[in-house]
């Protein structure tokens, strides 16, 4: 081989290098981010399942950090946690709505052993495995979705497919 050749080889080689490095730091980057974005949920869903007035009677349920079964579930979910007390199982739902002042992320609890009790809202559902639990928006969790331009025909739209979804 000539010294040109060989030049051309380092050169090759150097910027297949630079390629793979930037490739694995990338990679490296969404796999911490993915780890980022679940704890900021996590966190999310038991601030929002402790306080919320909505979530009242189910503020003493057990959440599961790992939501590694949510990859199973439909994209309509951002993500998905396990919670339980001492006889039944939860699911806890991530939803983006769209209200008056743009996309919001809902919190919804379900289960599909009981039914469970929706009295702060006037959603006329009377029996019902999913509950509204909240919108984690910039005013606090206190809020009603009115506030934040979420009608509750809208929530019960959510609720009627987070019911079919998980009827199949």
């Amino acid at each position: 081989m000539s010294k040109e050749q060989i030049e051309l080889l380092k050169k090759i080689a150097m910027i297949f290098g630079i390629s793979i490095l930037i490739i694995a730091s990338i990679v490296g980057l969404n796999y911490f981010a993915f780890w980022l974005k679940t704890d900021a949920y996590f966190n999310s869903a038991e601030n929002i399942i402790k306080n919320s007035p909505y979530c009242k009677d189910y503020r003493n349920i057990n959440i599961s950090k790992d939501n590694s079964f949510s990859k199973k579930m439909p994209q309509f979910f951002n993500t998905v946690f396990k919670a339980s007390d001492k006889n039944t199982d939860y699911y806890i739902l991530f939803v983006n709505l769209s209200g008056k002042y743009g996309t919001y992320q809902a919190v919804f609890l379900y289960s599909s052993k009981k039914f469970l009790n929706q009295s702060n809202l006037r959603l006329s559902l009377k029996k019902t495995h999913t509950i509204f639990c909240g919108i984690l928006g910039p005013d606090g969790i206190d809020k009603l979705p009115a506030h934040y331009g979420i009608s509750d025909f809208l929530i019960k739209g959510q609720i009627t497919k987070i019911e079919k979804i998980f009827n199949k």
